[in-house]
């Protein structure tokens, strides 16, 4: 469960089982397009932090990804899985 308390110093978020997170609200300058196109990215209800937040985490799920299978190309040594038993 997360609670957020909005106050004169930016938000509070409680959440369940750790201790409160300060978080302060910050301006970026954006050309209206890129805000615009941000925009197309989320849906009804959601903030430009959480999807910049979700598009950040899909970048890093992304560059996980390209990670391992660089690390899996770059093995010339496998047991086909029939020879294994």
């Amino acid at each position: 469960m997360v609670m957020t308390i909005n106050g004169g110093y930016g938000k509070l978020l409680l959440l369940r089982g750790l201790h409160p997170v300060s978080m302060t609200n910050t301006t970026i300058p954006v050309d209206s397009k890129v805000r615009d196109r941000l925009r197309t990215f989320g849906h009804a209800g959601m903030t430009y932090n959480d999807i910049l937040q979700r598009l950040m985490d899909e970048v890093d799920r992304e560059a996980f990804v390209a990670e391992m299978r660089r690390r899996a190309d770059s093995v010339t040594n496998w047991v086909e899985l029939d020879d294994v038993a």
